[in-house]
């Protein structure tokens, strides 16, 4: 956990966006980073273990991109819901994707995947 955790803090300080996120938005991004930190060990100490629904999407990004491409995820969900009404649309996703510069045209197509994997287009595939 300790060693996910340090990682993933010191990722997410250190990306362009964080700067540019406001109080409150950094808060829960430094949360969500020790959360996915708590969710890896205890998968570690029990096998059967499920991350809560809320979060799997967080550790599935760890697990596919580390600590550096769950920085960027959580960049990008702090600044996707550009109107704030708890939905990101299809232009909003496409918006802050583009918004940050870490991001290849690999990241951005599963992060767009991940975030309606209904969406029947997506403009980075």
């Amino acid at each position: 956990m300790g060693r996910i955790s340090y990682d993933g803090a010191f990722s997410l300080l250190d990306s362009e966006i964080y700067s540019l996120l406001d109080d409150q938005q950094k808060v829960k991004a430094i949360q969500s980073v020790y959360a996915v930190g708590r969710d890896k060990a205890l998968q570690e100490i029990f096998p059967d273990y499920s991350a809560p629904k809320t979060r799997q999407k967080q550790v599935d990004v760890y697990d596919t991109l580390g600590a550096d491409g769950l920085a960027d995820w959580l960049n990008y969900k702090a600044i996707a819901d550009a109107d704030e009404n708890d939905a990101i649309s299809q232009d909003e996703a496409l918006a802050a994707l583009n918004a940050i510069p870490s991001l290849d045209d690999d990241d951005r197509a599963y992060f767009w995947y991940l975030t309606n994997s209904k969406w029947k287009k997506n403009p980075h595939m």
